[in-house]
């Protein structure tokens, strides 16, 4: 499959084998069905020729999911299938030593509660001296520090997405790693200016080291020719300066796309904090000088809603004048979903508050004085955060705009916002609300059968959003 440096040790193994006798095809590739309905179950499965079909679950670990010593293992998943770590340090699932390993439709990540955060080295999947590692339709989430560490392996990532990892998608040493249509969206958030970090690791998307360390540390590990290869994949709004880093230096620009250890193939590049201000890819040579902060316009796809919407009077103040690209805040989000009640009611906010007998002056939560928030409490369209605080400046997500969304057309309309959800991925608070939306056109997901839960709001989604339920409603 990959190229691979051939030693003497690996031909004398080939001149064995050759005068052995054959072993039949059924013994060697048939693989045993088992199906894993807990943790436990799914560990103790873990063996060579066998395939292991999860039930939609999370399967849930204190440190780790260990697969070691194996040949031709497959973890198959269906819809809503999960596996974590309540490990804030931990590498969620790690392979070594290890040939043919395939894990397919499964939500990867870290379960620990939102205001940790994972500490370095976090990381989704990782890979030592493996061969032939594919993870397809997959889903890889932060709070990871990164989203991947392949050392001294080959592996293929295929239709699967990698995201929300604090600070950058990946690690690879001495390996060969190939993406096929993979999604690759706000990593990095965690990063200090934009990525620029002080010291030798100028922090890039990838970190792509030499093979000598690997070499003098592990010498049995296997070889391959350092390359890592990307088909047809979307990097959208990752907050690093740094396309790659390789040997402990940055590259900006389109001339690091295709140098050294990268080969990059029909790919499309949104929003990175590495491109030029202002350009959707950088040419040739540019540096790629960060846009993230700067005023930016609505991208292609949602530039048409969004002059609908600033036409029907639908975009609040607070979003219409910041960078459209730019995160919605939690007190953004309030405003544009009472901006979308009134107007679809026909009504103020004070008209409705007092019809319905409603303070608006009495705060509802300690950290914040918005009427809008107040107003949203009262319907029950929000409760916050905990605490009694709201938590005005954090950022919100497509999960949670949506939820408000169907609340606000249960509350105002009478609507049935129970729908069935058609996505993976999604949390079960959200699921139904998130099924309303998709019935009803108010969004279509983010491709392959994902919704993005969790991926940060921006504003331009925030009033497309808006716009479309505003549609439903009136």
């Amino acid at each position: 499959m990959l190229k691979r440096k051939i030693t003497g040790v690996i031909l004398a193994a080939v001149l064995i084998l050759a005068i052995v006798p054959a072993i039949p095809a059924h013994a060697q590739g048939a693989k045993t069905t088992v199906y894993a309905n807990t943790a436990e179950e799914l560990e103790n499965a873990i063996a060579s020729n066998t395939e292991i079909i999860l039930s939609g679950t999370t399967y849930s670990y204190e440190y780790q999911l260990m697969i070691s010593g194996v040949e031709n293992l497959s973890i198959v998943g269906v819809k809503d299938t999960k596996i974590v770590s309540t490990d804030a340090y931990s590498t969620v699932v790690q392979v070594v030593d290890s040939r043919n390993v395939s894990i397919e439709e499964v939500f990867i990540g870290h379960d620990v509660p939102p205001d940790w955060g994972c500490g370095d080295p976090a990381t989704v999947i990782g890979a030592l001296n493996v061969e032939d590692l594919a993870v397809e339709n997959c889903s890889l989430y932060g709070c990871s520090v990164i989203g991947f560490n392949i050392q001294s392996s080959s592996a293929r990532f295929s239709n699967s997405i990698i995201w929300d990892c604090s600070m950058r998608i990946g690690h690879m040493a001495s390996s060969d790693v190939v993406f096929d249509k993979c999604t690759f969206k706000n990593n990095g958030y965690g990063n200090e200016e934009n990525g620029l970090m002080s010291g030798y690791d100028t922090y890039a998307l990838w970190v792509l080291d030499n093979d000598w360390y690997y070499e003098y540390s592990n010498p049995d590990a296997l070889r391959f020719e350092p390359l890592m290869t990307f088909n047809g994949c979307e990097f959208i709004d990752n907050n690093i300066s740094f396309f790659k880093n390789e040997y402990g230096m940055g590259y900006k620009g389109a001339l690091s796309y295709n140098s050294g250890m990268t080969e990059v193939n029909d790919c499309t590049f949104t929003n990175n904090a590495w491109q030029s201000a202002g350009t959707d890819e950088p040419g040739e040579g540019e540096t790629g000088e960060s846009d993230v902060g700067k005023e930016a316009a609505p991208d292609s796809w949602a530039q048409e809603e969004v002059n609908a919407a600033l036409e029907a009077g639908l975009v609040p103040d607070v979003i219409g004048s910041g960078n459209w690209r730019g995160a919605t805040s939690r007190l953004n989000a309030a405003e544009a979903i009472v901006l979308l009640i009134e107007k679809a009611c026909g009504m103020t906010m004070d008209e409705m508050a007092e019809e319905r007998g409603w303070d608006l002056d009495t705060n509802q939560f300690s950290d914040t004085d918005s009427q809008a928030v107040t107003f949203l409490k009262y319907a029950e369209v929000t409760s916050g955060v905990g605490d009694n605080k709201y938590d005005p400046a954090a950022d919100y997500n497509r999960a949670q705009i949506v939820t408000m969304i169907g609340r606000a057309a249960e509350v105002f309309f009478d609507a049935d916002a129970q729908g069935e959800n058609p996505f993976t991925g999604v949390p079960d608070w959200a699921a139904p609300f998130v099924g309303y939306a998709a019935e009803n056109g108010i969004t279509q997901g983010v491709g392959e059968g994902l919704f993005d839960s969790l991926g940060v709001l921006q504003n331009q989604q925030t009033v497309v959003f808006c716009y479309r339920a505003f549609n439903v409603w009136k």
